[in-house]
């Protein structure tokens, strides 16, 4: 098997061009599937998310965690959409790479998946209400997609203003409370515009 330094994970920048294409299908030959679930997972709750999938920190493969490690903890690797519900809903989403960007965006309220465990095993599982949303959350990653492609553009021109009141606010006390970790830091770059492909 190919040994992958998982020692100091690192999420990697949200224009890196690892976000932006769909990775490769997890290999079970080449790779420790649980080493690297365990990683990414004790990552995850590092970071403070509630989901975290492998490109992320840069690992070129279909796998995501999400969970609080207590009531859920899951592995998903090389997941499949099979079905959504047509009821939807609508919550307020983040994400660990662009930490501090919120927004509203309706998903469905059901979705199923199917995917493989950390030792291969073939399952099928729905999910509701906040499940199935960072389920799909993560799953936009799997097709090289992100939350920002689900909002319109002034959708995420408010969240921008919104972000830049923060963080000139931050500058003024000399650091900034990550909104998504918690984690107190200095004050990161004013965000002039987010180059995505949108609904608008």
């Amino acid at each position: 098997m190919e040994d992958i330094d998982l020692s100091n994970l690192q999420l990697v920048s949200f224009n890196d061009p690892i976000l932006h294409k769909a990775p490769d299908d997890f290999d079970f030959d080449k790779y420790n599937a649980q080493e690297i679930f365990d990683a990414l997972f004790e990552k995850q709750l590092e970071f403070g998310g509630i989901g975290l999938s492998a490109n992320q920190v840069g690992l070129n493969m279909k796998m995501f965690t999400f969970g609080d490690g207590e009531e859920m903890k899951r592995c998903m690797i090389n997941p499949v959409l099979v079905d959504v519900s047509k009821e939807t809903n609508v919550a307020r989403e983040g994400c660990l790479s662009l930490p501090g960007i919120f927004l509203n965006l309706t998903r469905p309220a059901e979705s199923t998946f199917k995917y493989l465990d950390v030792e291969g095993k073939e399952c099928v599982e729905k999910f509701v209400d906040l499940g199935s949303r960072v389920a799909l959350h993560e799953y936009d990653h799997m097709l090289g997609y992100n939350y920002t492609m689900r909002a319109s553009k002034s959708k995420i021109d408010r969240a921008i203003k919104s972000y830049n009141k923060k963080f000139k606010k931050a500058l003024r006390s000399g650091n900034f409370v990550n909104p998504v970790t918690g984690v107190e830091h200095q004050a990161p770059d004013e965000i002039d515009s987010i180059e995505v492909n949108t609904n608008d």
